[in-house]
This record gives structure tokens, C-alpha cells and sequence, in this order.
């Protein structure tokens, strides 16, 4: 190899991790997932990292796109109707695998008898064919897919998602990004259904003998991302908000904590809960400001807040000498 210049090390110095990869790109180059490369300038979570140096980035080796190994599992979220269960599945593993294995499991719950199943992705009215490797559904780098599973005949032709308004568009697309992505492969939160203007999701925490692992929250996003969502505690059973009244202690501490920074409450009727919590927000605001909503940010901001007030009530209940249970890597279930 010949030597280099003084002058010449310090441009090669000066390259970008946004340079080589707009040159991968154009040169047709992919990801593990088959996505371009070029994926990577369009997320806002990668904005630090395009900009620093080629030779300090660790998405390069010696000047080149490094090319991150396929992951060994990817993590699928199977939504039924009222609960979820976690799976470690082979990067192999086509749809069409994975539905026979969820046959085949509700099949031994039953005794034997047979019930079939579609998956939809979650979110969308989407159905992936059977042959579609599971790989294809995940967003780099993210590892996970969350599907809902239908009994067959309970949903309509496969179909794409249509997206009406430009803030349901942009909220569609902060969920395949990074941000979002990497709470849903750590277990923190999930996706439950879209139903523009509204979306429910659910925060998780380990499972505990006296506590729900997961809470369910409505987000009413008619500004998103304008504006904090308009947020209310969800009953799935009985597919309605849940009043003040019954508001357990730590989604009381969110909203006082909160309100109006990264969620807004929905005008209520006068209760003597909603004249408490109120009061406590009024002393709140007058001690201190709290942080503002960002509106170039996206929905992380909000579900981080519920994410650490939700798993506060655990560490109450562990800090007064309760016994706990360890979390489990697969969730029992019986079929819906």
C-alpha cells in the first residue's frame, strides 16, 4: 500500500459516517433485513452519528460500512385480544412457521382441538403472506415484530394501510424508528391498536404477585406532533377509559407530575378525585417548571413518563419488603 500525505490523511480524517454511507447506497448496498442502507440517513436518531468522523464511528471498520451480523432471535409480540405473549423465535422462522406453531400450540391447550389462525400487523390492516421470512417485517436495527392474531375468517383481504393525514403519517413513522423500536425489544412498551385520531398502548414492568405487569393508555393524538397528546387510562375488558376515581397511585403522580408537559387530561365532569389532583398540580406549577413537550420529538417522550411512573408503584411495593416474582420469558396463555 502506498504512504499517504499529510495533507491526505487529514481529509480522509474528515469523512463523515454520512459520506461512506450515502456512497454504499449508491452503490445498491443492504442490510441484514434487506433494506437499503440508505434507511440510516432518514432516522433523526442517527443525526449525531452521521455527523461524527468515519474513523471514530463504530459503524465503520478501517473506513468501510461495517456489516452488522444478522441477529440469532428476533423477539414477536403476538396481540390477542386481551393480553400479549412474548416469543424468542429463529431469524429463520417465515410466518407461515411461526402460525403453526401458535396452532399447534393452542391445540395441546385444548386437548386437541383445532383452531386456526391470521396474523395482521399490528396497527395496520395488513396481513403478511405465509412465506414472508419474519426478518422482512422487523426495522433495522431494531429486532422485534408485533402481530395480532385473528381467528381465521375474522378479518378482511390482506390490504395496506391507508394514511389520510399528515400526522397520522408522521406518528406511523416514528414508530419504525429507533427510539420506539428499542423500547419494544427491551419489553418497556408496545403498540396496541391505531384507530386515528386514537392509539392505545401499554407500558410493562416485571410481574408482580399484587401488581399488573402491563398498563394500558389511550392517546388521543388529533395534534400529534404538534401538541402533548390528550391521555386516559384504558380498560380492555371493558374497552372504556377508567375515571379518576379508580386511578391507581403512580398514573395519580404521571398526571400531577406532568400535566401539561408531556400529557393533557381530558375535561371531566367535577369529582372530588379530579379537584385533588387539581390541587396537587397547581402546587406543582407554582414550586417548579416542568420540562415542555417537544414537538420534533415523537411519542417516546410521553411513554417514557408513564414508563417510569408505572414502575415506581413496583419499587414502593419492593422498598416496604413484599415479595416479588421474577419475570417469566414465556408468557402462559389460552387462545382467545
Amino acid at each position: 500500500m502506498s504512504s499517504m500525505s499529510p495533507t491526505q490523511i487529514c481529509t480522509d480524517d474528515e469523512i463523515t459516517v454520512r459520506d461512506l454511507i450515502v456512497q454504499a447506497s449508491k452503490a445498491g448496498a443492504s442490510l441484514y433485513n434487506g433494506q437499503p442502507v440508505g434507511v440510516l440517513l432518514e432516522h433523526p436518531d442517527n443525526e449525531a452519528e452521521l455527523n461524527s468522523k468515519a474513523s471514530e464511528s463504530a459503524l465503520m471498520h478501517q473506513g468501510v460500512l461495517r456489516q452488522f451480523p444478522v441477529p440469532k432471535k428476533l423477539l414477536v409480540i403476538l396481540n390477542w385480544k386481551m393480553r400479549s405473549q412474548y416469543r424468542e423465535v429463529p431469524v429463520s422462522m417465515t410466518v407461515g412457521a411461526l402460525k403453526h406453531v401458535v396452532e399447534e400450540d393452542v391445540k395441546r391447550v385444548l386437548g386437541g382441538k383445532v383452531w386456526k389462525y391470521e396474523f395482521q400487523i399490528t396497527g395496520t390492516t395488513t396481513r403478511p403472506e405465509h412465506e414472508t421470512p419474519l426478518l422482512n417485517l422487523t426495522h433495522y436495527p431494531a429486532r422485534n415484530i408485533c402481530l395480532d392474531v385473528l381467528r381465521e375468517g375474522e378479518s378482511g383481504p390482506v390490504s395496506t394501510s391507508q394514511c389520510p393525514s399528515v400526522n397520522e403519517h408522521l406518528l406511523r413513522k416514528h414508530l419504525t424508528r429507533g427510539r420506539f423500536q428499542s423500547g419494544v425489544d427491551q419489553g418497556l412498551w408496545r403498540l396496541v391498536s391505531i384507530s386515528w385520531p386514537e392509539a392505545i398502548f401499554a407500558v410493562r414492568r416485571r410481574e408482580h404477585e399484587r401488581l399488573s405487569h402491563e398498563a394500558l393508555i389511550r392517546f388521543q393524538l388529533d395534534k400529534y406532533p404538534l401538541s402533548a397528546p390528550v391521555i386516559d387510562l384504558w380498560d380492555i375488558d371493558r374497552q372504556s377509559t377508567i375515571e379518576p376515581i379508580q386511578w391507581p397511585n403512580w398514573f395519580r403522580n404521571f398526571v400531577v407530575r406532568h400535566y401539561q408537559s408531556f400529557a393533557v387530561i381530558e375535561p371531566r365532569p367535577y369529582s372530588p378525585a379530579v379537584l385533588e389532583i387539581s390541587e396537587a398540580i397547581a402546587r406543582r406549577l407554582k414550586e417548579a417548571e416542568s420540562e415542555s413537550w417537544d414537538s420534533s420529538g415523537d411519542i417516546t417522550q410521553c411513554l417514557i413518563g408513564l414508563l417510569t411512573s408505572f414502575r415506581s408503584e413496583l419499587s414502593e411495593v419492593n422498598s416496604a419488603g413484599r415479595s416479588h416474582t421474577q419475570p417469566s420469558s414465556q408468557q402462559r396463555f389460552t387462545p382467545a
